[in-house]
């Protein structure tokens, strides 16, 4: 038994401490779970992909106002 936990221990913990208590215990998973688990994964990835694209736009649009912003407020500027 170890003495000390690894760093990827901890990060496993934190993502789902069953699955960890399940595997320190050398408890067996069954297809179905390992098949359950991999379309759990890919349905992750694909909404982290999803917002990843959605935040992008979002910076763009804020970038976009904030360039239209500043050059009104220079064109005011200039114009006094």
């Amino acid at each position: 038994m170890k003495k000390y936990p690894s760093a990827s221990d901890i990060a496993q913990t934190s993502n789902c401490p069953h699955s960890f208590y399940l595997q320190y215990n050398k408890y067996t998973i069954s297809q179905y779970s390992k098949r359950a688990r991999k379309i759990g994964i890919k349905g992750h990835e694909r909404l982290n992909r999803s917002v990843k694209k959605k935040t992008t736009k979002i910076h763009k649009v804020r970038l976009l106002i904030m360039a239209t912003i500043i050059v009104c407020f220079v064109i005011w500027f200039n114009m006094r």
